[in-house]
């Protein structure tokens, strides 16, 4: 017919291979999809437009997360946190939340990460980093976080070379002092299984005479409190898991 498209016979599938004739269909040469050419130079400006999305979503969200808390529950004003933390009841009772899709450690990562981005001028000053670099630092002091992370983002460091150069930061006595700390809570956890039981002894406590009982009391509160700010400097850190 006069005008009419020329049709190859092709399977249904768009494949090429030979089907019994009642599985082809009719499509128009001009339709048939041309085979794929790889461009390395084109997919590396690929990859580097779906990092940059990547790197800015992850730190906007953090950023954004933290500053509606901050906002929300200390008054806007990143100072407060900076004294009280994570000790702030309406704090703790937001993260302890089981309808927040955040696990505690990453809502303190968040918020803590806000901060962090707010003494250092604002978010806008860190183009080529994510939420990932900025835990990296949190354990620093000030001057040594601006100072890795404006090389790290002038230099598009990884998270990875960013880890490493953290922990050149760190001289030996501060490892010397994790270790320290490790081993004195893992003593601890030895010795409250060993002797959960006399722990837990109702009739032994009963026994108690009123000024052993607030002796005892007082006891467990300094063990109580020291723990808590041990779990609040522990949910904080970067590797801390969510």
């Amino acid at each position: 017919m006069l005008g009419a498209p020329e049709y190859d016979p092709v399977p249904a599938s768009g494949e090429r291979a030979a089907l019994p004739s009642g599985d082809m269909a009719i499509v128009p040469r001009e339709a048939i999809v041309p085979r794929e050419t790889m461009n390395p130079e084109h997919l590396g400006q690929l990859a580097q437009r779906i990092n940059a999305i990547y790197r800015g979503a992850t730190l906007d969200v953090a950023c954004a997360i933290g500053q509606l808390v901050i906002q929300e529950l200390y008054q806007g004003n990143v100072a407060i946190w900076g004294h009280e933390g994570t000790r702030r009841p309406s704090y703790r009772m937001l993260a302890a939340r089981g309808d927040l899709l955040l696990s505690p450690p990453a809502l303190c990562r968040a918020v803590a990460v806000y901060a962090l981005c707010e003494r250092l001028g604002g978010r806008e000053n860190w183009r080529h980093l994510t939420a990932s670099h900025m835990q990296e630092v949190l354990a620093l002091e000030v001057p040594q976080q601006e100072r890795l992370l404006r090389a790290a983002d002038a230099e598009h460091w990884t998270v990875s070379r960013l880890r490493t150069e953290v922990a050149r930061q760190r001289p030996d006595a501060r490892r010397g002092r994790a270790r320290a700390l490790a081993k004195t809570v893992r003593d601890l956890k030895t010795l409250l299984l060993e002797r959960q039981e006399r722990l837990i002894d109702a009739r032994a406590v009963a026994e108690l005479d009123g000024r052993t009982a607030d002796e005892l009391r007082e006891a467990v509160s300094l063990l109580r409190t020291r723990l808590e700010a041990l779990d609040e400097l522990l949910g904080c850190s970067p590797r801390a898991a969510d």
